[in-house]
């Protein structure tokens, strides 16, 4: 059951609004009928919707923020704000604290101005994210190119050490951990002498050594290590991709550091790799997965048969489901996209209502954010550390606080990217310079523009294409 906060308010300047008495009586209706659990009450009497003159809104908005609620139950949607786009803003920065927004008369985003801006907003946030993510990376290149170390465990068989630049101020580089450096040098001499990444791992669990946190070695880790630059001295910062992180991008950092093997038995290793690995040809990326469905309702795939293919899962059961090439489907939704994208916005509108939700937004002091994920990464550095030199008896209830804190520094990294994209106020020229570049992205990167504003693609036998947006209706 969830639990839900109903608001109500009430413009005593307008006297044919509904009631408070009836706007609560009609969502404790609606919440009986949808199963939800009231835990709280909101009520103002206002002017105007400007959050201002509407203490029990802004105090239901802190309240959302702090979970203390599944969702808004409202009575109509222009009680929660003075627009339309300004609802479904509202309703929007809700969503980022998993609080949905119901309304007993018309649910959020049904009519084709909030399907438009649902898809305009998670449009403007991943651009602002991806933003964050370039500057970052401009701050951190030089630092990279330096062999210090930008966060995160240290791989196995390396240790952090701290030291000091020119101007005194401190940093991580790795180092060698002999203990573990044995392990990974025991690991490629194995696979020189025609071991698979299975027997090695079998062969390392029966000498009875184990990874750092305690638990067997398993052939996919000896893999990954076997292909590591990194331990022949090749170190990377920004090499892959958060789905593939083995390639190498053009703009990697790679510099010396510190090498667990010689160059000699790396090489031996790769000559050998190069003859285990069954090569695979390319992949086609696919940019439409997960949103396209066959006629019969089934989920389609990727596939790849004389060309890359969209195939419906049940094709192999029963007759009846489909396949479209991959290209053609993708033209399709990308003209469509287009064509959708040339629509006329209200860019001030627009602006307005954002501005309205930065207002009601306090992701939190960022500099403390910043000192709590040093702390916990260090408490981390530290437990792990200290596993490898108490007893195996007592090694469990570290493992425990080490995936503890891990758990603890993903809800801060998490804050500190909110606070980080936190800004104080869009301008006209800047939503409409982003909503262009979301037009121009169409083909430098269309995958990301067709996720954030395509709801479904529907492919029917003949090779009738069905394309549901955020825009469909306007």
């Amino acid at each position: 059951m969830k639990r839900a906060a109903a608001y109500a308010r009430y413009s005593t300047d307008k006297q044919y609004d509904t009631s408070i008495e009836k706007q609560l009586e009609d969502i404790r209706e609606y919440c009986k009928k949808k199963d939800y659990e009231i835990v709280k009450e909101y009520v103002d009497k206002a002017e105007s919707t400007s959050k201002e003159d509407r203490p029990a809104f802004r105090q239901m908005l802190q309240d959302g923020r702090q979970n203390l609620f599944d969702v808004v139950v409202v009575h109509k949607l222009n009680r929660f704000a003075r627009d339309r786009y300004l609802s479904v803003v509202t309703a929007h920065e809700l969503k980022k604290y998993n609080v949905e927004v119901d309304s007993v008369l018309e649910p959020i985003g049904s009519d084709p101005v909030g399907q438009l801006l649902w898809g305009i907003l998670d449009a403007v946030n991943e651009f602002e994210r991806l933003n964050l993510i370039q500057e970052v990376k401009l701050k951190s290149r030089p630092l990279a190119a330096k062999g210090y170390w930008l966060g995160g465990k240290p791989p196995y068989g390396f240790q952090i050490v701290k030291v000091r630049d020119e101007s005194n101020k401190e940093h991580s580089k790795l180092e060698v951990n002999k203990e573990e450096a044995e392990v990974i040098k025991k690991m490629f001499e194995l696979f020189i002498q025609g071991y698979s990444f299975s027997k090695i791992a079998d062969t390392l669990n029966q000498m009875g050594l184990r990874n750092r946190v305690g638990n067997p070695w398993k052939f996919s880790a000896i893999s990954e290590i076997i292909k590591n630059s990194r331990y022949a001295g090749q170190h990377f910062w920004g090499r892959g991709t958060k789905t593939n992180h083995r390639i190498f991008k053009q703009d990697a950092v790679v510099v010396n550091g510190p090498a667990v093997i010689d160059k000699e038995t790396w090489q031996k290793a790769q000559e050998r790799l190069q003859k285990y690995v069954r090569r695979r040809p390319l992949r086609y990326p696919y940019m439409l997965r997960g949103l396209v469905f066959c006629q019969c309702g089934a989920p389609m795939y990727g596939a790849f048969s004389t060309i890359p293919v969209y195939r419906c899962k049940l094709h192999s059961k029963s007759p009846g489901h489909v396949s479209i090439s991959a290209k053609r489907l993708e033209t399709f939704v990308k003209t469509k996209l287009q064509r959708m994208l040339n629509e006329n916005i209200d860019f001030e509108l627009l602006t307005r209502s954002l501005n309205e939700m930065l207002k009601e937004n306090d992701p939190g002091d960022l500099e403390e954010l910043l000192k709590q994920q040093q702390e916990y990464m260090q408490m981390i550095e530290n437990l792990t550390e200290a596993l490898a030199k108490i007893p195996a008896s007592a090694q469990q209830v570290v493992i425990n606080k080490i995936e503890e804190y891990s758990k603890m520094l993903e809800t801060i990294n998490e804050k500190i990217k909110h606070a980080q994209t936190k800004r104080t106020e869009f301008t006209v020229e800047e939503i409409r310079e982003l909503y262009e570049a979301l037009k121009n992205s169409l083909e430098s990167d269309f995958e990301l523009v067709a996720h954030k504003l395509t709801k479904k693609v529907t492919v029917y036998k003949g090779g009738y294409i069905e394309v549901e947006t955020q825009f469909d209706g306007l």
